[in-house]
């Protein structure tokens, strides 16, 4: 039996996407980034020697009380994103200051406000991003064999501006779905 060259390749192709097929799984998080800042970062996930980062869906809420008569958030802007990196605490890239950092995703953050005038008479400013803001990304990012591993990172960070309030920050929360694929055992 002579096989064509054409049924030939469809076979060979056939038999490398059979190696390549990926067990999928998801891998669900939620975090209250603790602290009260103009900028951070949390690790989301760490994917195993060879595991695939498929897609992600995410949310992510920002939260700030001030004591002020002014709009706090004034027209600063605030970007949060995630990033791909191997980096470790404060050398974790941010949004506006590292934007050549391998970022899956990033997004403004739009700020809401209300004033509040208590019996006291001291205003504050109360101000929060509008709602949570719901992503969904789709980009593929394999997890090294050999060397530092990468994580997969949120990551936010604000430019003030002129008009900010003074001691300006927020605390984050955010929830995820990522989608991990697994090579076959």
């Amino acid at each position: 039996m002579v096989l064509t060259s054409a049924f030939r390749d469809k076979l060979s192709h056939e038999a490398y996407s059979c190696r390549m097929a990926l067990v999928t799984r998801w891998e669900r998080g939620h975090i209250e980034a603790p602290g009260f800042s103009f900028f951070g970062h949390t690790v989301m996930y760490t994917p195993g020697a060879g595991e695939t980062l498929l897609r992600a869906h995410w949310s992510f809420s920002a939260r700030g009380l001030m004591n002020t008569g002014a709009w706090a958030p004034g027209s600063s802007t605030t970007l949060v994103g995630l990033v791909w990196d191997t980096a470790v605490g404060s050398a974790t890239p941010t949004p506006i200051s590292q934007p050549e950092a391998d970022w899956l995703d990033l997004n403004m953050n739009k700020w809401d406000s209300q004033f509040v005038i208590p019996a006291t008479g001291d205003p504050f400013c109360e101000f929060h991003s509008r709602g949570w803001q719901d992503f969904d990304t789709k980009s593929m990012r394999k997890q090294v064999t050999e060397g530092p591993a990468f994580n997969l990172h949120l990551s936010w960070e604000t430019a003030l501006a002129s008009d900010t309030a003074s001691g300006f920050g927020y605390g984050v929360s955010a929830a995820w779905s990522l989608l991990i694929g697994t090579p076959p055992s």
